[in-house]
């Protein structure tokens, strides 16, 4: 892709050359399905460039390094998914237990299933890139062991919380992180106590728990 060369005002019988179609014909508004479709086009995008993504509803230019959105544009589409629980969850002691969400704030793009999987957030395709995650639950008091809260991608821990226990506060463990992700990838939270027995991890309807991811772009 050939940077652009400006404004020319062509004459009769000049010889239009490829270098002109790119240079001058070819510096328009670009229209694409997604980010992805537009990285997939548009190998080697030059400053100044202008791209309109459908998914997003955003018109975004090149800034030599990065795409980035034209202040004042249209107020872009929100893709996300909000998931919280109508009951609390009982977390068998010395057991990393994934936590589950049978109801769902918003869901803007099919990201969790109330039938399946249910702790999982998984990213639908065309919907690749940077999310905001972010998560909370709360453990009834006990006085003895440890509490941990986990952020998992594709079955793998790679956030940890964790929290003394204490006999008079019910400990409230939370996170927030941004990760790359890509379609299929899922993220879950899961947790861990060790308090030598069964012990709740409250996400009721009272708004001890959530679990919410927002995508922030490719």
């Amino acid at each position: 892709m050939a940077a652009g060369l400006g404004f020319k005002d062509f004459t009769t019988g000049e010889v239009l050359t490829a270098a002109d179609v790119d240079g001058y014909l070819m510096q328009g508004v670009w229209v694409f399905a997604s980010a992805a479709a537009r990285t997939s086009a548009v190998t080697s995008p030059q400053e100044g460039n202008m791209s309109y993504l459908k998914d997003t509803n955003s018109l975004e230019y090149y800034s030599g390094s990065a795409w980035t959105a034209v202040a004042g544009g249209s107020t872009p589409t929100f893709v996300g998914v909000a998931l919280k629980d109508t009951v609390q969850q009982t977390i068998a002691n010395n057991t990393v237990t994934v936590l589950t969400w049978d109801s769902e704030d918003f869901d803007t793009d099919a990201f969790h299933s109330t039938s399946s999987n249910t702790g999982r957030i998984t990213i639908p395709a065309g919907k690749s890139g940077k999310y905001l995650l972010i998560g909370q639950t709360e453990f009834a008091a006990n006085a003895t062991g440890d509490r941990e809260l986990y952020l998992r991608k594709n079955g793998s821990t790679i956030k940890t919380v964790y929290t003394p226990a204490t006999a008079t506060v019910f400990p409230i463990l939370s996170f927030s992180a941004i990760l790359d992700l890509t379609a299929t990838d899922y993220v879950e939270m899961a947790v861990f106590q060790t308090s030598g027995s069964n012990l709740t991890a409250y996400k009721g309807t009272a708004g001890y728990g959530w679990f919410n991811a927002q995508y922030l772009g490719a």
